[in-house]
């Protein structure tokens, strides 16, 4: 049964003016549908080595709040000694919250205006505390979201955060939720790269679903649509994508039903199998727990009243934010599932990282690290990780040409985690560049190639593209090997403003090259493959 408060005449005049802010298909996508908002507060909770966090959510007042408060870990996943932490930068509830590195991060969300575009982080220290240096403070990233987003589902894969469904400020459909997914790298100081829409797409326009990494693919379980009419609103379905470089997904795949029909629930990865836990009906909040094996669904014995995505891990028990729950201290704490280690959280992703990069590890409270760098997974006899956020070493010119790092955590019984698996590859290099200038920008259609050379004294050289407006653009070029009029024979890379994030081309074509950008500057380098300096190519940046 559903507790409904008594409504009095200002405070229905207040919460109406809220609702009207966020309103989709006739209800709010920042509240479950017919529930007050202290039985679907939209807190945000997020663990981060052996620290528990509780982000935002609703007021006692029905606003959205900036309060912060975090709790210590022991090693049975016990939540003791709340206590206030540095404060978002506003009142934020529904955003995707979570932790890489050494940094909590809050993207989205809405605030009591609607859906935001902020992208916040900040770091954790070993006591616990967020900020950076002495001052405990939230960073406002440079790059926001393309658009406002809030109740979206989230995973972090190898170093990108994927950002899928969710209510958009603009909306993909008329009534504000949208199917698209899109992703963003996470950068070595912390902040978030340039977003990138995936060409792959959910069944249908959704908010409030939860995702979940399992096996090298993205599965998002959930949600409710747009029509949003209480429980017809809400969707049992479940679809799973395949996780590529770069972060490309592939090969979508319509898995088994939910047992029921939920939105905002838990999902997450143990042992190969999927948990299903908690979640809201659209007439009540659920307290089953699931278990997915093999394509099929499995009722446990135990129960979850959980107001979900959001959770925590720890001590093989799952914690998780109580449905009815209106503080911090409002935390269940389920054993009985007996859960295996998470997977070790390892920042930076793969790729090519800068000379020097720290690898910074998150787990579990509890558990022991262990590691190799031949790529091979780690066994109980390998080196242990030392410290909840260590780094026993740095990328570097020692681990040349690459280096293969793997990661397994050891419970104190015996369970073993999924292998983290990270291929670094060093660039040569350093943070700054010196550019040849700026490539000019030709309209739609163009077809022409301009001449370039390389310069006398080197046979590299930098372009700086710069994109003042989100769209789809086209990189086309000829060497020698393309056109005798060309002597040079060259290779091109695309760059984030961060120099080592590579920009992963839409089609996979050799040339031309065809990007979807957002706003921002990226950079071109061009190496001669002969090392011949003098040399000349065609070169052109154009709209599509």
């Amino acid at each position: 049964m559903i507790r409904r408060q008594p409504w009095t005449l200002p405070f229905l005049a207040l919460l109406l003016a809220l609702l009207a802010s966020c309103w989709i298909g006739g209800l709010d996508p920042c509240l479950p549908p017919g529930v007050p908002s202290e039985e679907g507060r939209g807190a945000m909770l997020v663990r981060s080595g052996s620290w528990l966090y509780r982000l935002g959510g609703w007021d006692d007042s029905v606003l959205s709040s900036p309060r912060v408060s975090k709790a210590l870990l022991g090693e049975e996943g016990e939540a003791e000694g709340w206590q206030e932490s540095a404060s978002l930068p506003g009142g934020l509830r529904h955003g995707a919250a979570f932790s890489a590195g050494n940094f909590v991060y809050v993207l989205g969300g809405s605030d009591d205006k609607g859906p935001v575009d902020t992208v916040y982080y900040t770091a954790v220290h070993a006591d616990g505390s967020l900020g950076f240096g002495a001052d405990d403070h939230w960073e406002a990233n440079i790059r926001p979201l393309p658009e406002g987003r809030s109740s979206a589902a989230w995973v972090v894969y190898d170093g990108w955060i994927f950002l899928i469904g969710g209510v958009t400020a603009t909306g993909a459909t008329s009534s504000g939720a949208t199917n698209s997914i899109i992703r963003a790298r996470i950068y070595q100081d912390g902040q978030v790269g340039q977003w990138y829409t995936s060409a792959e797409i959910l069944p249908e326009a959704l908010w409030g679903a939860s995702a979940a990494e399992l096996d090298g693919r993205l599965y998002v379980a959930g949600g409710a649509d747009a029509q949003g009419a209480g429980a017809l609103g809400v969707k049992a379905g479940m679809v799973s994508f395949a996780l590529g470089a770069d972060g490309a997904l592939s090969d979508r795949r319509i898995e088994t039903d939910l047992p029921i029909a939920l939105q905002k629930p838990i999902l997450l990865a143990d042992r190969g199998d999927l948990i299903l836990a908690g979640g809201f009906s659209g007439e009540s909040w659920a307290s089953k727990v699931y278990r997915y094996h093999d394509g099929l669904w499995t009722e446990t014995p135990f129960a979850a009243s959980a107001e979900g995505p959001f959770f925590g891990h720890a001590g093989g028990s799952l914690l998780y934010q109580r449905s009815l729950g209106t503080e911090a201290t409002d935390i269940g704490r389920l054993e009985g599932l007996n859960l295996a280690p998470e997977a070790p959280t390892v920042q930076p992703g793969s790729g090519l990282v800068p000379a020097g990069s720290p690898v910074l590890v998150g787990m579990q409270p509890g558990v022991t690290v262990r590691y190799r760098t031949d790529g091979l997974a780690p066994s109980a006899a390998d080196p242990a990780w030392p410290g909840t956020l260590a780094a026993p070493f740095t990328v570097s010119s020692e681990n040349l040409p690459s280096m293969e790092l793997s990661l397994v955590a050891f419970g104190p019984d015996g369970s073993v985690s999924p292998v983290t698996h990270r291929e670094y590859l060093l660039r040569s290099g350093s943070l700054f560049v010196v550019t040849e200038g700026t490539l000019p920008l030709h309209e739609a259609g163009y077809s022409g190639l301009d001449s370039h050379s390389m310069p006398i004294a080197a046979n590299s050289l930098w372009y700086r593209m710069r994109i003042d407006r989100a769209g789809a653009y086209r990189l086309a070029w000829a060497d020698a090997d393309q056109n005798p009029a060309y002597s040079a024979r060259i290779m091109l890379t695309v760059y984030e403003a961060d120099l080592y994030t590579e920009v992963p081309d839409r089609d996979g074509a050799d040339s031309p090259l065809s990007f979807v950008l957002g706003a921002g500057d990226y950079y071109l380098q061009i190496s001669d493959l002969d090392g011949q300096e003098g040399r000349n190519f065609g070169l052109s940046l154009s709209k599509e």
